[in-house]
């Protein structure tokens, strides 16, 4: 297994190959419309051999923010910590990178996304229907400072 990082948009193959790995298929139009004008794209690979296996995407919203916005587990590399890897490296690199802090959005049906995001110090600050009918769970990690910078 092997983990990649890409800072900017993805190519449109790895979009293609997100947004068929995802269960349910996750729109690539609107993968292109949630992150084409983001600033500080971030994804965040794993592979098996050449397959992709897993990934967390996330930008900046505003300064000293990041919002971790998709993120994927294929069921058969699942419970075996390849999430919570992905986690870190993306955690880490937003450390280096001077933010402050990480939000995420998690469908309150979502139970093991939820309790990873929990043991990865996220804290739950709220929720709210989306589209007024699917209840989510809004989250927030403030960062170690590494006193890299200001």
């Amino acid at each position: 297994m092997r983990f990649e990082i890409i800072e900017g948009y993805p190519s449109e193959s790895l979009v293609q190959q997100i947004c068929s790995l995802s269960i349910p298929t996750y729109p690539s139009e609107l993968f292109n419309n949630q992150l084409s004008q983001q600033k500080n794209i971030l994804s965040c690979l794993a592979f098996d051999r050449e397959e992709l296996i897993a990934f967390k995407i996330g930008y900046q919203p505003r300064p000293k923010l990041f919002e971790s916005f998709l993120g994927f587990v294929s069921p058969n590399y699942r419970r075996k910590g390849v999430g919570t890897h992905l986690i870190e490296i993306q955690h880490n690199w937003c450390s280096k990178n001077e933010y402050h802090y990480i939000n995420t959005i998690v469908a309150s049906e979502n139970n093991a996304m939820l309790i990873l995001n929990l043991k990865s110090g996220f804290n739950i600050t709220g929720t709210f229907l989306d589209r007024g009918k699917n209840q989510k769970i809004i989250l927030q990690k403030q960062l170690p400072s590494l006193g890299l910078g200001t």
